[in-house]
């Protein structure tokens, strides 16, 4: 049997109890760098349980021992436990002398400890520290080989003596010097009487320059606290706006997340734990993509987004379909992609464009709210080296006297409540951040088209 430390944890599942994980933690690897730490056997290392039986040490022979004598009782619980199988557990600690003992350390007590036993050298003492864990009921010693401390302290003691002749040889020539410095002394005094008269003038002028700079201090306090008060109140009065924001975009991932937990619980119910599984994914990502919608709204109000990286545009489009797809079906819109499968590459934001694309079919499903046999036509070519993306819904368009003002913050034709105006603002600022542009226009056919066109990647290399 190899010997080890068990961990056990109950598995429940609806109140109900599935099994047992059991992990058997393998003791040999921190007794060999024990002994490899310390082998030169001025220190010993040993764990004790509650008992204080020895289970993990840097000596081999002192395992399964107690450092105390053990009760008829606890023999008794070792062997119905079977916690160290059949081996019968005896003490190998003759006597413990306590020499110091500190509370407010952490290691509370020093002991001298003299051990007994066959596997132990006659008249074997040791120091001992010891640190308690209470957490796992264990408590670990750590011994100090006390002859060997004894040949230290004498040691000590010698070098202190030769350290003391040596301060007294000093003693005795920093006297003499002293004798011969004491005239230097008085012409000293002399020249720090000088300098301090010197002194007390330029303290006078430092007072009054200290008293200026306490004035200027307290201006420049007051003047930064009137410029905190400026931004906060400026912080104030797009509040209001921020929070609406935050609401406005947060609500897809939000109604997706509550899509995909409803539609996970009726696969629970049908055991499709491999579905389940996919649709925690998607939750997982829709969380991790909700901590950076906050972020897109700088994008509104800076010039610049920051650093770009080369990403997949067809990727960041699938992903805004699956995001929405709980919406979609439950409108009974149809979603008709086109897209390359080798893919294109762009330089952006993956979490941007997709938002661009999540608001751009947003958009499109509320053109369709009262359409029956709603379609959105999703397609990406390369269109003059520039990668062109284009939603087409079959909704009843813009009204061409409104194709100018759609991209305007805050202004929407949705009627009250049903949004902000800032979704295709916030789409248009993340497509010029690329170096690209966003138009609309109505089909021949009916509906509204959003063309987007972001430079390529291969178009750059080219140029």
């Amino acid at each position: 049997l190899q010997r080890g430390y068990y961990f056990s944890y109950p598995v429940f599942q609806h109140n109900k109890l599935l099994g047992i994980v059991v992990v058997k933690v393998d003791l040999a690897n921190i007794e060999q760098s024990w002994q490899s730490a310390f082998h030169h056997g001025a220190v010993r290392l040993l764990v004790t349980d509650t008992m204080g039986v020895v289970f993990i040490s840097s000596e081999q022979q002192w395992l399964f021992h107690s450092l105390g004598k053990l009760s008829d009782v606890q023999h008794k619980q070792l062997r119905q436990e079977q916690r160290y199988a059949l081996r019968t557990v005896s003490t190998f600690v003759k006597q413990v002398t306590p020499i110091v003992e500190d509370p407010a350390s952490v290691f509370s007590t020093l002991h001298k400890i003299t051990l007994i036993g066959e596997f132990v050298e006659p008249h074997s003492s040791y120091l001992q520290q010891q640190l308690t864990m209470p957490e796992a009921g264990w408590v670990l010693h750590i011994w100090y080989n006390w002859d060997e401390i004894q040949q230290r302290v004498n040691e000590t003691l010698l070098v202190y003596g030769l350290v003391a002749w040596v301060l007294l040889l000093a003693g005795l020539f920093i006297w003499q010097r002293y004798r011969m410095e004491r005239q230097l002394r008085v012409a000293r005094d002399r020249l720090e009487t000088r300098v301090l008269m010197r002194t007390q003038d330029l303290m006078k002028t430092n007072r009054r320059l200290e008293q200026e700079i306490e004035e200027r201090q307290y201006t420049e306090a007051q003047l930064r606290q009137a410029q905190e008060e400026l931004i906060q109140t400026a912080k104030l009065a797009v509040l209001g706006q921020m929070s609406a924001s935050i609401n406005h975009e947060l609500n897809q991932p939000i109604t997706a997340i509550k899509g995909l937990a409803e539609n996970s619980i009726l696969l629970l119910e049908k055991q499709q734990t491999q579905l389940v599984a996919e649709n925690l994914q998607r939750i997982n990502r829709l969380c991790e993509r909700m901590g950076y919608i906050v972020a897109q709204f700088k994008v509104f109000a800076r010039k610049t987004p920051g650093k770009l990286a080369t990403i997949n545009l067809v990727t960041a489009i699938q992903s805004a379909i699956d995001l929405l797809k709980p919406q979609l079906e439950k409108q009974y819109i149809s979603v008709i992609s086109q897209l390359p499968e080798n893919g294109l590459w762009v330089k952006g934001d993956s979490v941007w464009l997709e938002q661009m694309v999540v608001n751009l079919l947003t958009n499109a499903m509320h053109a369709l709210i009262n359409q029956t046999n709603g379609v959105i036509n999703v397609s990406l070519v390369i269109d003059e080296e520039d990668v062109k993306l284009e939603i087409h819904d079959n909704g009843p368009g813009i009204p061409e006297h409104l194709l100018a003002k759609v991209f305007t913050p805050f202004y929407t034709t949705k009627s009250n409540g049903q949004g902000l105006g800032l979704g295709l603002a916030i789409s248009q600022r993340i497509i010029e951040s690329t170096g690209g542009h966003i138009s609309v226009r109505n089909h021949a056919q009916g509906g509204a088209v959003f063309s987007v066109c972001i430079p390529s990647v291969d178009r750059k290399r080219k140029s």
